[in-house]
């Protein structure tokens, strides 16, 4: 049995054409809403500019943030900052500071706008500066070579000698002079002080017996006390009295260094070692963009799971540790609620930014909603205004016609329609507006038979 051919009648919807054809007819109704409602339009640019102005939802594409000194624990964390800052498209610029104490001067002074800094220093209430968290610990270290030490008056170990405390404007140094004082209401200690060195240059002359000691503020994965644990002629200063010392310090804590962490055989160090230490904080001002807060935040936590973190805190690193310093608010959320609930479906940058604004977008949008429900429909509106003035047009013709007495009226009369009838059909015809064009159509067909009409009758003559 044969196939039946039987005719397609169905005919192609030609979406393709109909989609430009759309876009094409809301482009142009935007484009004549915004020429003769201009007001309505000036107002939501001056909407978006005022919220992006106070907002700015995109993050700056350059920031600069302190390292500390070279080979120090602080170098180490900026250079992690830097590779998840500029993976995000954020250019980031390491500056070299004294220490804990000149990254916070710089900052003050807008030189910085991230500073690693350390907990316990002094911080200005005008100066606009905010915690971001803590996110590890710097233990004061006492590194000296000669005979283990067994005291427990840790005075009596660099008495005398050439002790290293770094230079002014370091944490070390800020450290040292505050423990000096404690011990100094005692006694007098007398020793000579080494400051005119970096901690990678006073690393090589204890190494070589220029100086007998060293104080050093650092993270266990500073690049300094790393290359002193691996000397086995460098010891460590334990400290049995760092209880009491963390309560003459402010923003002090104590950590140990477990025997062995450095090296299982031969044990290093050989025994649990006691140290004051202070807690690595991010400062920074309180207008630093959240979505560079939300990303320091994230790698910072990043960094605590996937690092070993030899001095640690119940409940883990990053975290606000110290009472009294201004907290930054994207930081708080941060620790509450986690990363912007909408970071795994939206660009970052704008996950953060709906996340720090989304009460004041709601906001706006509770006032711009209702009057734009008010507002009539922009494609109809526009088109309404010129149908009627061509319906006034075509009423005035239909009684010039009608009153048209000679063959010069009439035919001005004509003229004048065939020129409006042009205009008709040029007209731009919106959406949902097709049927009111056909009675216009309609109007028009009208008008031309009634001039036609009495063009007629004027050309006949009178008996």
């Amino acid at each position: 049995m044969s196939k039946i051919n039987r005719p397609n009648n169905r005919e192609s919807p030609y979406i393709e054409n109909q989609f430009v054809v759309t876009v094409i007819d809301e482009a142009r109704a935007i484009w004549l809403f915004m020429r003769h409602q201009w007001y309505y339009a000036l107002a939501v640019i001056l909407a978006i500019a005022v919220l992006i102005f106070y907002f700015e939802p995109l993050p700056p594409s350059h920031i600069r943030l302190s390292k500390g000194q070279p080979n120090s624990s602080l170098e180490v964390e900026a250079k992690y900052f830097k590779q998840a800052l500029e993976e995000n498209g954020i250019k980031t610029e390491l500056i070299e500071s004294k220490g804990t104490l000149d990254s916070l001067k710089l900052l003050e002074d807008k030189k910085v706008d991230i500073a690693l800094s350390q907990s316990g220093l002094p911080i200005k209430r005008s100066s606009d500066i905010v915690s971001l968290g803590s996110l590890g610990y710097q233990a004061l270290w006492f590194f000296y070579v000669g005979p283990q030490f067994q005291g427990d008056d840790i005075s009596r170990s660099f008495e005398n000698k050439k002790i290293y405390i770094n230079r002014p404007g370091s944490g070390t140094n800020f450290m040292v002079e505050k423990l000096l004082k404690i011990y100094q209401k005692q006694r007098t200690i007398t020793f000579q002080k080494i400051d005119d060195l970096s901690p990678q240059q006073a690393v090589e002359a204890l190494k070589i017996g220029k100086i007998d000691g060293m104080f050093l503020l650092a993270g266990y994965d500073s690049l300094n006390v790393q290359s002193l644990l691996a000397d086995p002629k460098v010891q460590i200063l334990n400290f049995p009295v760092a209880q009491a010392l963390s309560l003459e310090i402010k923003g002090v804590d104590i950590v140990t260094l477990p025997k062995g962490v450095f090296s299982l055989s031969p044990p290093r160090p050989t025994q649990d070692i006691k140290m004051v230490a202070v807690a690595t904080t991010l400062f920074a001002k309180k207008n630093l963009h959240p979505e560079i807060q939300y990303l320091l935040l994230e790698s910072a936590k990043e960094r605590y799971y996937q690092d070993q973190n030899v001095f640690d805190r119940p409940g883990g690193f990053p975290e606000f540790t110290e009472r009294g310093v201004p907290r930054s608010q994207i930081a708080e959320k941060f620790y509450e609620r986690g990363p912007p609930l909408l970071a795994s479906n939206l660009p970052h940058w704008l996950a953060s930014f709906i996340e720090y604004a989304w009460f004041s977008l709601l906001a706006l949008f509770a006032i711009v909603y209702p009057l734009m429900q008010f507002r009539p429909s922009y494609r109809k509106y526009i088109y309404t205004l010129y149908t009627e003035r061509l319906y006034t047009k075509i009423f005035d013709l239909t009684s010039d016609v009608e009153a048209a007495d000679s063959l010069d009226e009439i035919n001005e009369c004509i003229r004048k329609t065939d020129a409006l009838y042009k205009k008709v059909l040029d007209l731009w015809v919106p959406k949902g507006c097709k049927d009111a064009y056909g009675s216009l159509i309609n109007a028009m067909a009208i008008l031309i038979a009634q001039g036609k009409e009495r063009q007629q009758i004027l050309l006949t003559p009178k008996n």
